[in-house]
């Protein structure tokens, strides 16, 4: 099959479905005025706002078809252009149609940093005073609010701990210190030699080093401590803490270590276990001739309508003196109120 060739240069043209070899020759095409006599045209002819070369504008494009090319569009955009100054860094800008005010997003965010205004803490309801630049990303008046916050509202506390494990396991998000000691890395390794020359220098002292607390005051603490564990007031964990839902119970139920997270999965399974409650009671009992408050982690209750108290501890820490006073006492309450009292460790948690 023969080649066809371009209708203005008679070159040889790639596809034979198109007349001419480039965009080159289809402009002198249509400069020329042939381009009319083409069938099928339905719209109209105008002429370029800039070259005043006379170009077909289809229907759809009645309104945004008004040059003939890019170079005319970039040549009359040109002419609208406005030269002024950032008024941050006073560097001279040029803008078009929307009238830009900073040459950058660092610029805009100083301006906005200088507007105060006031906002009311989800938490704590009272007003407190920031830039306009921080209302996307700060939302509490302190810290604290956002963690009780946090804590109080189940979905809030999931939500942010999916994206941050999704975060995590995607890599998205790598701890900096992750599989590194103060062995392989210089930088951790700096910073325990600097705290431990500043304990060595006395600049940094430990804050209760050579302090006894007073019998009143350490019965005190314990007293208003288990007071508010009862009540839901101390929503805090040693380590894993957060919140599970309870199908025995139709609530949601909050744990301070994985251990626990681990007991009441557990108790969901068992057919036996008829209902279970956490953190139900509080308990006296005495170490060092003072007074004190212990709260057992479950109060289970079986089909057959019996009770068990259970305590979830950590093997290790059965050692403990003031753990041996605790157990003690959970043990002598279970038996006054005729309960059964166990301890679940790694071994009754499956977790070895």
């Amino acid at each position: 099959m023969a080649s066809k060739k371009c209708e203005i240069c008679s070159n040889k043209v790639k596809n034979n479905k198109n007349k001419f070899c480039s965009t080159e020759c289809y402009r002198v095409f249509q400069r020329s005025g042939d381009y009319k006599i083409l069938k099928n045209r339905t719209g109209e002819y105008g002429n370029c706002k800039v070259c005043n070369i006379e170009i077909y504008i289809s229907k759809n494009r009645k309104k945004s078809h008004k040059f003939c090319s890019r170079k005319c569009y970039l040549v009359n955009h040109s002419k609208n252009m406005i030269i002024k100054n950032c008024p941050i860094c006073k560097i001279e800008i040029r803008t078009g149609a929307h009238k830009h005010k900073f040459c950058s997003r660092d610029c805009y965010l100083i301006d906005h940093a200088k507007i105060i205004e006031k906002f009311e803490c989800p938490e704590c309801k009272q007003e407190f005073e920031q830039s306009k630049a921080l209302t996307e990303k700060k939302k509490f008046c302190s810290s604290n609010c956002s963690n009780y916050y946090t804590t109080k509202n189940p979905e809030r506390n999931n939500r942010i701990s999916k994206t941050l494990k999704y975060k995590y396991k995607t890599e998205e998000r790598i701890s900096w210190c992750k599989g590194k000691t103060k062995f392989n890395d210089s930088r951790l390794k700096s910073m325990s030699d600097n705290i431990k020359e500043s304990y060595d220098s006395g600049e940094r002292v430990v804050w209760n080093k050579g302090l006894k607390m007073g019998v009143k005051f350490s019965e005190k603490v314990s007293d208003g401590v288990s007071k508010a564990i009862l009540k839901g007031e101390y929503p805090t964990g040693s380590g894993k803490f957060g919140y599970f839902y309870s199908e025995k119970n139709e609530k949601t139920l909050y744990y301070r270590s994985s251990y626990e997270l681990q007991a009441y999965k557990i108790l969901e399974q068992l057919s036996k276990v008829k209902s279970y409650e956490i953190e139900p009671l509080r308990i006296p009992y005495k170490f060092k001739d003072i007074n004190r408050y212990t709260i057992p982690d479950l109060l289970i209750t079986y089909i057959d309508d019996t009770k068990e108290l259970i305590e979830v501890k950590p093997e290790f820490k059965l050692e403990f003196e003031q753990e041996k006073a605790k157990l003690e006492a959970m043990e002598n309450y279970a038996l006054n109120n005729n309960w059964l009292f166990s301890i679940w460790t790694e071994k009754q948690l499956g977790l070895n």
